[in-house]
């Protein structure tokens, strides 16, 4: 709208002087055509919808965009989610270790405690047979006597004997049971150490995987860029899981060199004082994935543009930040990029 009422202040002021004065002895021209031409009028005319279009297009621009921003945001989301949903199965997993561990002593007490009864039994059973041995050899010396007194002695022997078999039998029978329940919990026992030691395996693994993903936080030098130079960030301010080399290459070179692939956020804040506008492009590998947009009116002001994307890299692809214009980026913690490994 503003382009339009300019354009109209100059068509009045046109039609309004018909020449320039040089000096005061020029007089003003008269006319008897028209105060506006078709020729001017076409050209108005044509100027006005131009600048519909270029407002179309701008709007239809803006809202591309902002649909960009709200699946990225989704798709952080998302992932968040997820991130939050393997923290409780590792939690579980632990809790099952725990459980699993505490039947595994509990097992131990229990195979202790059988192996003392069993002992017990095999004494028992041995004095048994003994005694029972011993009361055979005394019927086989009595079988020669022949008083009644005698032969009632050796009757009472024999039912002795009897019931000492039987007795002697019913405890072999309870330590074949025995033997077996030993052996049943022995069993149980191997397949839960077997399972808490697969469990733990598993654990340690993720521990080390999810430990073991690059984070890191740099900011930029302060300087004007030219048109398409690369952003310099020689200030670190948080590293996790990233090498030296890496950080070096982005404080000499700008770039971010991938060391391990997965899935990464990728998250920026510029500061600027550039008058008028300026652009920032995000980079991988020669391509643009992300642009930033920064109007600055004029005066004694600042402005902070920021981007948000989500890549997924491969191992020695490179990460970078280009002007679009010539612009002035303030440094330190006013303009800063981050990166963080989202998975392997």
């Amino acid at each position: 709208m503003m382009g339009i009422s300019w354009v109209f202040v100059v068509i009045n002021v046109f039609l309004a002087c018909d020449g320039f004065l040089l000096d005061d002895r020029t007089s003003p021209a008269t006319t008897s055509g028209p105060l506006l031409s078709d020729q001017h009028y076409n050209f108005l005319i044509n100027l006005i919808m131009n600048e519909r279009q270029t407002r179309a297009k701008l709007e239809q621009h803006v809202v591309r965009l902002e649909q960009e921003l709200l699946a990225t945001q989704q798709g952080v989301t998302d992932i968040y989610h997820t991130n939050s949903t393997n923290n409780a199965t590792l939690e579980q997993q632990t809790k099952n270790w725990n459980a699993l561990h505490a039947k595994y002593i509990n097992l131990e007490n229990d195979n202790s405690l059988m192996r003392s009864n069993l002992n017990a039994l095999r004494t028992d059973h041995t004095n048994l047979e003994n005694y029972t041995k011993m009361l055979e050899r005394e019927v086989t010396s009595l079988r020669h006597l022949k008083g009644v007194k005698d032969l009632q002695e050796v009757l009472n022997l024999r039912n002795e004997t009897t019931i000492l078999r039987k007795e002697l039998k019913i405890t072999n029978n309870s330590l074949n049971s025995v033997r077996n329940e030993a052996e049943a919990r022995k069993q149980d026992f191997v397949a839960l150490l077997n399972k808490a030691e697969s469990t733990e395996h598993k654990l340690n693994m993720e521990i080390h995987n999810m430990s073991n993903r690059a984070a890191f936080t740099v900011c930029a030098t302060e300087n004007t860029y030219s048109d398409k130079s690369i952003i310099m960030f020689p200030t670190v301010q948080t590293r996790n899981s990233v090498g030296n080399s890496t950080l070096t290459d982005l404080a000499n070179t700008g770039k971010f060199r991938c060391e391990k692939a997965g899935l990464y956020l990728i998250s920026g804040f510029f500061m600027t004082d550039t008058k008028v506008y300026a652009l920032l492009d995000l980079y991988k590998n020669e391509e643009i994935i992300c642009k930033s947009y920064l109007s600055v009116t004029a005066g004694y002001s600042f402005q902070t543009s920021t981007f948000l994307n989500l890549q997924h890299l491969n191992t020695n692809d490179t990460i970078y930040v280009k002007p679009g214009t010539t612009m002035k980026v303030y440094g330190d913690t006013y303009s800063c990029i981050s990166f963080l490994q989202l998975t392997n």
